[in-house]
């Protein structure tokens, strides 16, 4: 099997593992759970997109289209996480050696949404992807607006609730919302110098 094969396998299954999984919101429900059934199953994002000048591989972006359109983030903002996170690095590990891969994630205290992911490698970029997307969509599922999921993010619920009951949004939240409005501006010049 070649590797562009090999890929597409992998998001194939990866897409069919998110798809069956139970959204963020229901796995924080007291709720029991439902079947899920699956009504459609996309293998390769379809509609050819436009691919953002950054430092990761086509299929790493696609990839990121995919799970973008899955969970409904903006692609700009998911690659902001990862440029304010890694530098697109998918071997970084930080945080003393706790955070991993393009997202930073920390396997110790996600493993069981991991384990409910079926993702087993932090440093594999579209495993990273998956889980670190997941877990910023169960944030934004609050409702209590990007600063403070992505505030959430990077520093824990309490933190969050903290820094919003201060009147405050941490210097990370801000730095990747100017992070994400630049690398969107940049995507859009780029398209209108190809519209030319």
């Amino acid at each position: 099997m070649g590797t562009d094969k090999g890929i597409r396998l992998f998001i194939f299954v990866a897409l069919i593992v998110m798809l069956l999984a139970p959204s963020p919101a229901e796995r924080f429900s007291d709720k029991p759970e439902e079947p899920v059934e699956v009504v459609e199953a996309v293998a390769e994002y379809q509609e050819p997109r436009p691919l953002y000048d950054v430092p990761l591989s086509n299929e790493v972006q696609r990839y990121i289209f995919n799970v973008s359109d899955y969970y409904g983030i903006e692609p700009a903002l998911i690659l902001a996480v990862i440029e304010r996170e890694s530098s697109y690095n998918e071997a970084a590990i930080g945080d003393g050696g706790e955070s991993y891969g393009l997202m930073q994630v920390q396997g110790r205290v996600w493993s069981v949404r991991m384990d409910e992911l079926g993702v087993t490698d932090l440093l594999n970029p579209y495993e990273n992807i998956a889980i670190g997307v997941d877990i910023l969509a169960a944030h934004l599922e609050q409702g209590l607006g990007v600063e403070w999921a992505l505030m959430a993010y990077n520093g824990g619920v309490s933190y969050a609730n903290k820094m919003t009951a201060e009147g405050k949004v941490s210097k990370y939240a801000q730095s990747v919302l100017e992070i994400k409005e630049r690398i969107k501006n940049e995507n859009e010049q780029d398209n209108k110098r190809d519209e030319i």
